[in-house]
């Protein structure tokens, strides 16, 4: 149980990594601002531009460590999703079946179920979220009175950031709340389906 608890957090453990690495960049990004009031100082102007580039560099490890998580757990997440489902679907069904005094574990293990493909779609969503950010982070900075090359550095962040990371499952699918809210629509119909059913065998 130790076990699957760890294998279970490890994976939305590191996806909060990312969304707290976004945090950090947006927010220097953000910070980038002259405090200078007597005009251009170069020195200054020096700095404000390495500061944009090594957020640039900041940026791009972040897009390369959420590529390594994509594809470490790219199966494990598609494993994970699908037979959340079905268990999901199962326990629904098997709530149907249960005796009364029986129910409340049925009723338990589909809330860890739950949680347990909650978690990494919750996780997904801010770190799509929060990637999608950047832009306006970088839009936030002083960079109006810029130079042309800290403008040009600043154009190259805001490009590639338009497209915001999002994590998937064997390219099928998103791990994001949208695929939680779908398993759990789908698992709902089923039980739906199967309950209408049994009460038209006990009318007839």
């Amino acid at each position: 149980m130790n076990y699957s608890v760890h294998t279970d957090t490890f994976m939305p453990g590191l996806i909060f990594m990312g969304i707290g690495q976004f945090k950090a960049l947006n927010m220097r990004l953000s910070n980038i601002k002259s405090k200078s009031k007597k005009g251009k100082d170069l020195q200054h102007e020096k700095h404000l531009e390495k500061e944009l580039v090594q957020c640039l560099k900041h940026y791009d490890m972040i897009r390369e460590y959420c590529s390594l998580i994509e594809e470490l757990f790219d199966s494990a997440m598609f494993v994970q999703f699908g037979v959340g489902a079905l268990i999901n679907c199962v326990a629904f069904i098997g709530l149907l079946q249960q005796p009364t005094e029986g129910r409340f574990f049925m009723m338990l293990y589909d809330v860890m179920m739950t949680v347990q493909i909650f978690t990494p779609g919750f996780a997904g969503t801010q770190l799509a979220h929060e990637s999608g950010l950047t832009t306006s982070a970088a839009y936030s900075c002083d960079w109006i009175s810029r130079s042309a090359s800290f403008k040009r550095s600043l154009v190259l962040l805001v490009e590639r950031a338009n497209q915001a990371v999002e994590l998937t499952a064997c390219s099928m699918f998103p791990l994001s709340l949208a695929t939680f809210i779908s398993i759990m629509k789908g698992a709902y119909s089923c039980f739906t389906l199967v309950r209408a059913m049994n009460i038209r065998e006990e009318n007839e």
